[in-house]
Order: C-alpha cells, then structure tokens, then sequence
C-alpha cells in the first residue's frame, strides 16, 4: 500500500480486513513502514500481535529520528507522528488497506 500525506494530518489509520484469516495461519506478523517526508527518511518495522480474530498489541521499531506511535483499534491500529506532507509505503499482508 502506498499513500501520500499532502497536509497537516500526521497519522494513519490500518485496518485489518482479514484478521479471522490470518489467525488461522499465524500469531503475529511484521509490517514495514517506509518513505520520505520533506527530505527526511522514514523507516520502522511494526510488530502486529494478533489474538482471538483482532489486532492484540501492535509495537512499531524506529530507526533514525522517527518518534512513530501506534494506537491500538480492534481490526487495526493508527500510526501516530508521521511527518506531513510525505510519501509512505507499507508494506502489509493482503486485507490490510487505509481507512
């Protein structure tokens, strides 16, 4: 998944469409943010814990300057302090989109 921020809103919302498909295959799973954001590298490896068909935990690993926070959502979790006006990619299991 890619997406652009263009103004001042600085997190994002991931949702899990297929959290009871996934539970079937595995506990817990990584997602890879990366990007650029006004000539600044973004890069951090998300931790994604699932139980009982919802997101669990959710642990995000900065690397560099970044100062990413995630909260937690039941199907997903919202990615906070992303610098605005960026180019992010994550990389994600099928199902999972941007709300």
């Amino acid at each position: 998944m890619k997406w652009i921020i263009t103004g001042i809103d600085t997190s994002a919302k991931i949702i899990f469409s297929n959290c009871s498909e996934i539970t079937k295959k595995v506990d817990k799973l990584a997602c890879l943010l990366f990007g650029n954001s006004n000539g600044t590298t973004v890069l951090s490896v998300i931790r994604v814990r699932f139980s009982a068909e919802h997101v669990d935990e959710v642990i995000p690993i900065n690397f560099g300057d970044l100062n990413l926070t995630t909260s937690l959502e039941w199907y997903g979790f919202t990615l906070n302090n992303l610098n605005a006006y960026g180019n992010y990619v994550l990389i994600a299991p099928p199902g999972c989109y941007f709300e």
